[in-house]
């Protein structure tokens, strides 16, 4: 019980956190338009789009590591039952 108020109050105060310092917002703004926190100009298309690219390629990665790291060995075991 005491970890539950802890972690709630922990995470109630980033929340305030961010929102003092609009970090939503500029979040916000850097995923729907491309412009940097604290800079006035936006990322060109071609830059923005690298990034979500390489942001879906991590989360893709990050969810399929395990099916990624076993597939070398199930390539071989299936070569290997073919064979026989």
């Amino acid at each position: 019980m005491r970890r539950a108020i802890i972690y709630s109050c922990l995470v109630g105060q980033l929340v305030i956190l961010c929102l003092v310092t609009n970090a939503f917002e500029s979040l916000t703004m850097f995923v729907l338009f491309g412009v940097v926190p604290w800079q006035s100009t936006p990322l060109s298309p071609h830059v923005m789009l690298s990034f979500y690219y390489l942001a879906a390629g991590t989360i893709i990665t990050f969810c399929f590591r395990k099916q990624i790291t076993a597939l070398p060995q199930n390539l071989r075991t299936t070569r290997s039952q073919t064979q026989a």
